[in-house]
């Protein structure tokens, strides 16, 4: 199944500029929102070396595509990274506000915590200092605090009970 069109994402970034994101509309069954993307070639090489530096990739992997799961009652979206036999490299967990849609478009806030999931269930949560420091500078509120560390310890406890992708 191809995606049927583009859709645009607006994820705001706490202290930074939004950043839009035009994907290829999926599913929407008012759960979540799923879109797919089929990585251009140039694209391939960068994104795959940024893993590869960040030991996340082997040499030989490359992402050949990425599909999005954004969820409409969730502090987290899930992004699942493949090569080009369809075999899964990694999943990319953003913690982020309920997807929200207005019109054609959808939005999300980025909540700074971000956790990287193996295809072997190992995990590493990211930017912890960054989130931190929004925290004290004052620029993430007490209860977007709590749920983006509620989430991601969500998502911890669906790694290890091995309900993890929940896709």
């Amino acid at each position: 199944m191809s995606p049927s069109h583009p859709i645009t994402i607006h994820l705001a970034r706490i202290g930074k500029s939004t950043r839009s994101f035009t994907e290829g509309f999926m599913q929407d069954d008012g759960t979540r929102l799923i879109t797919f993307t089929v990585v251009p070639p140039d694209v391939r090489a960068s994104l795959s070396a940024h893993f590869r530096a960040e030991g996340r990739f082997a040499l030989d992997q490359f992402v050949a595509t990425v599909t999005k799961h954004l969820f409409y009652n969730e502090y987290f979206s899930i992004v699942e990274f493949r090569d080009e036999v369809g075999e899964v490299l990694g999943y990319y967990c953003d913690l982020v506000t309920p997807l929200a849609r207005v019109g054609d478009d959808y939005f999300q806030t980025d909540l700074l915590l971000d956790l990287w999931v193996s295809p072997e269930g190992n995990y590493q949560v990211l930017d912890e200092d960054e989130f931190e420091a929004a925290v004290i500078a004052g620029l993430l509120s007490d209860e977007l605090r709590g749920r983006a560390v509620g989430a991601l310890e969500r998502l911890k406890d669906m790694i290890a009970d091995g309900r993890f992708p929940c896709l």
